[in-house]
């Protein structure tokens, strides 16, 4: 089920949106606005950065609205080069009019340069570190039965997106 096992991967790639801080309270439209939607790189590996300076996006990203962690989907993109050739499962970073569904999480905790993300029941950390191009996120050891062993290389996708449906 690729619906179940991207979830873990997408809420590692949510740490560079953070650079708010965990107490503030932001309305969700400030949140989109101000905080972003980061996606994870399409042609990242568990232990590898991207070689494309992060220019195609999985189509499986993230939002945080109020404290909470959302997973975003995007429904239309008709993209070809997506690894492993499979349509319209990444998009370019620069493609605008895209259309998403998003579905609550749980709750995240912002630390500097650091977050925990709590789901099923066992809360996770992760070190956020910034490049130029896309951030890193990694878990920190005492790692949840979900959490995988790898590395997370995300990036802010900087257009609106359109919500058709909000949990």
């Amino acid at each position: 089920m690729r619906k179940l096992t991207s979830i873990p991967i997408v809420l590692f790639f949510f740490l560079i949106i953070f650079k708010v801080d965990a107490q503030s309270r932001i309305t969700p439209e400030e949140t989109i606005h101000d905080l972003g939607t980061w996606f994870l790189c399409e042609f990242a590996h568990s232990q590898i950065p991207p070689n494309d300076k992060c220019s195609m996006l999985d189509d499986d990203g993230f939002q945080v609205v109020n404290n909470f962690l959302y997973h975003v989907k995007v429904k239309n993109s008709k993209q070809t080069r997506c690894r492993h050739k499979r349509l319209g499962q990444c998009f370019k970073k620069s493609q605008k009019g895209l259309i998403a569904e998003r579905k609550e999480l749980g709750p995240v905790k912002f630390y500097e340069r650091k977050l925990d993300v709590t789901w099923y029941g066992c809360s996770q950390t992760y070190d956020i570190i910034h490049g130029s191009n896309f951030s890193e996120i990694r878990p920190v050891l005492d790692k949840c039965w979900w959490t995988p062993d790898k590395r997370y290389f995300v990036s802010e996708y900087k257009y609106k997106l359109d919500f058709t449906r909000t949990d």
